[in-house]
């Protein structure tokens, strides 16, 4: 186990790693010195309560994240509602 790793998920042919994001460097600098290619090393926020939304909203919410993916000023974004 590589110390700052708090939780991992595997996925087809990749893990995400979960750390607190002052260890996030040390953890892929870890993970490379054991011989892992480190595909991304950044901090996201990941919610930790999902929501859920009925139908109307749903709609507008989903017409909403259209539009902020339109925007080219617009990097990243984040939300909790469960899709």
């Amino acid at each position: 186990m590589i110390d700052g790793v708090q939780d991992f998920k595997r996925e087809e042919s990749t893990f995400t790693i979960y750390t607190e994001p002052s260890t996030v460097l040390n953890v892929a600098k870890a993970l490379e010195e054991q011989g892992y290619k480190v595909l991304s090393s950044q901090v996201e926020m990941v919610a930790q309560n999902l929501i859920d939304l009925d139908e109307s909203k749903m709609e507008s919410f989903e017409k909403l994240l259209d539009k902020l993916d339109d925007n080219d000023d617009i990097q990243e974004y984040y939300h909790n509602v469960r899709l």
